[in-house]
């Protein structure tokens, strides 16, 4: 029987490279910033996950983030996790994700507020989940993104001081929280039936507030070079436009 071993051999190697070159400082990470996950359920890269560092929940949140948006270099760790033709695998995914506290208030955001992707738009009204699910499932997020083994433990890729390159078999990983995982159970974040698209989709991101509240922030979307870019939802840029200008009067007044 013939063994093709190339391509796991090509992209071990590569993230031999990614480790090996690592310059030992932590990924860049603070209180209430959302992360991006990326892992495949098969071939190349099965075993890793890729998680990024979005920026601040409350920049999604009230527009801020739009256009192209800053995330270092993804594209050389994408294609040596993933391979040459990440941008174009069926079996490969992300999603983004975040809650910034399950206890206190963190830039304008209460208590146990959810951030989650739908892929291509999803549901008309967004994913809704009662309070008590609603805590369980911002208890896992901060577990991801802040907990003991959480991504802001991981040392920051060679390529990338806002990404963490993980194995999936890690206990808080993006692969644990997700359908099948240690700590997603059935369904992912043991809530929600699907937060990823393939890497080709778009991914609208909602924010959950109450059992009855989940308001549509902004539609990302990732190019084959590895860019990501941010649709701020209308509502939200047209508040945040309000308040530069509402800003600029203040000033304009106290001159």
């Amino acid at each position: 029987m013939k063994l093709n071993i190339l391509p796991n051999a090509v992209s071990l190697l590569g993230m031999l490279c990614l480790a090996g070159a690592a310059n030992g400082a932590l990924v860049s990470y603070t209180q209430g910033d959302l992360l991006v996950g990326f892992r495949a359920t098969s071939g190349v890269g099965a075993n890793t996950n890729y998680v990024v560092n979005l920026g601040s929940a409350a920049d999604v949140r009230d527009g801020t983030l739009s256009g192209t948006i800053s995330l270092g270099d993804l594209n050389t760790d994408l294609t040596a996790i993933y391979g040459a033709d990440w941008a174009t695998r069926d079996d490969l995914y992300w999603g983004i994700a975040g809650s910034p506290s399950n206890v206190v208030t963190v830039n304008g955001d209460a208590s146990k507020t959810v951030y989650v992707s739908v892929a291509n738009g999803g549901p008309a009204d967004g994913p809704l989940i009662g309070n008590s699910l609603r805590t369980t499932v911002s208890t896992k997020m901060t577990g991801m993104e802040q907990g003991t083994v959480g991504f802001s433990s991981y040392q920051a890729s060679a390529n990338n001081s806002r990404a963490a390159i993980q194995s999936a078999s890690d206990a808080s990983s993006w692969s644990s929280y997700m359908n099948g995982g240690s700590n997603g159970g059935a369904i992912d974040f043991g809530a929600f039936s699907e937060i990823e698209g393939h890497v080709y989709d778009s991914l609208s991101v909602y924010r959950l507030t109450s059992p009855t509240s989940s308001t549509l922030e902004g539609t990302f979307t990732l190019s084959s070079g590895g860019a990501i870019s941010a649709v701020p939802e209308p509502t939200s840029a047209l508040l945040a436009g309000l308040g530069v200008a509402v800003a600029g009067f203040r000033r304009r007044r106290s001159a």
